[in-house]
């Protein structure tokens, strides 16, 4: 097996440019003409707003854009990656749901940018320099009325690929808790790319964590039996934000906090411990938050496949208003897109990315509450590139992959945080997701089941997925299957009469579909 590299975000930028860097002293910058931009009154302002929050001093980025100097040293190596728009990240299509906090550079931005780097960098007059940005370890909002951490702290490795590890957090709460704010303090902001936390009223995630004799456990996803939560999250500079008054997340007694958390190496070993910070609700509340999570059937999606896609659908039950948006998959994923179809067929834009990359996922704010009324259809559609023109394929050669939490597996999740005007509303929400999830679920598990059963089967080298040739193998043994009617009898013949019902004989179709690339529904 040949496991393709994924290299560390922070090493990415830096080998873009790895042919040099032009470097110029400060000192030699010309004086600004007056219609050219400068440093201090049009560059710093940009800089301050779309860059700050990760290339500051001990922050995510591997290195700091406060200053002049700091700026010019990398000036070629910034023109590339932002006349190519690869820098500052923002994955969201344009005209596709509109966000706040949007980090894309707009046309008057760019185009101020890329004039400044092209020229001769002036400074410019000291006294248009705003002071900029304060980066610390302070609450913003404030002392928190209760603050929860992991238990034990946990080190991330100096060298290697980039980390995804989910830790389960106790709320300790032993009755039903409102929440108006919650704020978290990642531990150590050189590392943690970014996490998103679920709320998980079950005992799932904690005992999976218990199975895992370290602090936290592997994986890019926590165990989804989150239907009806909302999802947080945490990226480099995020604002914590407060919810209207009328509103508060509800968390349920018991409840755990888990954070799938993503870690990039920095060459030597970090020491991370996260923290929430819980801000109570005076009571229960007018509107309460809740979550819609679509989540896509079983994938088995076979090497070299250039384009698989698996859709999804949620008609909701109760009038909600959309606050924001969280997709998941991991690093065979290529696009996505969820938009809703209001009953007056009207079509909402609810995100839209052309170029996936797990390692730019987050929850995108709107902009405004989206008013979705009772009976609007949400759509998802996660596009797939399962071969090697997909430069993040964790394979070369490509191999199978199917569905699982493994990041050499696959997901579509798609989390939609709303509120809801009742208590009712909210359960009745709850209810419709988990009979959709159910509903749509129980012939992919199926399915699942026996995708993994013929990948233990032809899995020669016990690594966990099927290689060109192992996966040959396996194919040909799926397209011969009627052939084979000791194996075909065995398998499917589930009242064990000695032959095939037609309800029978369909489903053994439907997996050999499947199994060729065909998606399950």
């Amino acid at each position: 097996m040949n496991l393709r590299t994924v290299l560390p975000i922070a090493s990415i930028v830096s080998i873009a440019v790895s042919f040099g860097v032009l470097v110029r002293a400060s000192a030699d910058v010309e004086p600004a003409t007056s219609d050219e931009p400068t440093f201090a009154r049009d560059v710093a302002p940009i800089l301050h707003r779309r860059c700050a929050a990760c290339h500051h001093p001990g922050g995510g980025a591997p290195f700091s854009l406060l200053t002049h100097r700091d700026v010019e040293k990398r000036a070629r190596q910034i023109r590339i990656v932002v006349a190519d728009r690869y820098m500052p990240p923002w994955p969201p299509a344009e005209g596709h749901g509109e966000f706040a906090d949007e980090r894309r550079l707009d046309d008057e931005e760019y185009d101020t940018l890329l004039a400044w780097l092209d020229g001769d960098r002036p400074l410019g007059d000291p006294e248009d320099l705003a002071p900029p940005p304060v980066f610390d370890d302070e609450w913003k909002l404030g002392e928190p009325d209760r603050i929860l951490r992991m238990d034990g702290t946990y080190q991330v490795p100096a060298e290697g690929f980039d980390v995804w590890r989910t830790f389960v957090i106790p709320t300790g709460f032993e009755e039903t808790a409102y929440l108006r704010a919650i704020e978290f303090r990642p531990g150590n902001d050189r590392v943690v790319h970014h996490f998103i936390m679920y709320m998980d009223a079950t005992d799932a995630s904690r005992r999976r964590d218990a199975e895992d004799p370290g602090v936290g456990f592997p994986g890019m996803t926590a165990e989804v039996t989150l239907l009806g939560e909302e999802a947080y999250g945490w990226i480099p500079g995020m604002s914590p934000r407060t919810l209207p008054l009328e509103t508060a997340t509800v968390v349920a007694p018991g409840a755990d906090f888990v954070l799938d958390t993503h870690f990039v190496p920095t060459g030597r070993v970090e020491d991370v411990r996260m923290e929430v910070g819980l801000h109570f609700a005076d009571g229960p509340p007018d509107a309460l938050v809740s979550g819609v999570v679509m989540i896509g059937p079983g994938a088995s999606i076979p090497p070299g496949q250039e384009s698989y896609v698996i859709e999804q659908s949620f008609v909701l039950p109760v009038d909600v208003r959309a606050m924001n948006i969280a997709p998941h998959a991991h690093y065979v994923c290529s696009a996505l897109e969820v938009w809703a179809t209001l009953p007056s067929g009207e079509r909402e834009d609810l995100l839209r990315i052309d170029d996936w990359d797990p390692n730019w996922q987050e929850i995108y704010e709107y902009e405004e509450l989206l008013e979705l009324p009772k009976g609007t259809r949400l759509d998802m559609t996660f596009e797939y590139d399962n071969s090697d023109n997909n430069p993040r394929n964790p394979y070369s050669p490509p191999h199978r992959v199917i569905t699982g939490k493994a990041s050499f597996n696959e997901m579509a999740v798609t989390w939609l945080n709303v509120l809801v005007d009742s208590r009712e509303e909210f359960e009745t929400l709850k209810r419709a997701s988990e009979v959709k999830y159910r509903a749509s679920s129980a012939r992919a598990n199926t399915l699942l089941d026996i995708w993994k059963g013929l990948v233990a089967t032809f899995d020669a080298d016990g690594d966990g997925t099927l290689d060109v040739e192992e996966d040959a193998r396996a194919t040909e043994y799926v397209n011969g299957i009627f052939d084979n009617v000791p194996h075909l009898l065995a398998g499917f013949d589930k009242d064990k009469n000695g032959v095939l019902s037609d309800d029978e004989r369909a489903f053994v179709e439907e997996v050999v579909r499947y199994w060729n690339g065909e998606p399950a529904r």
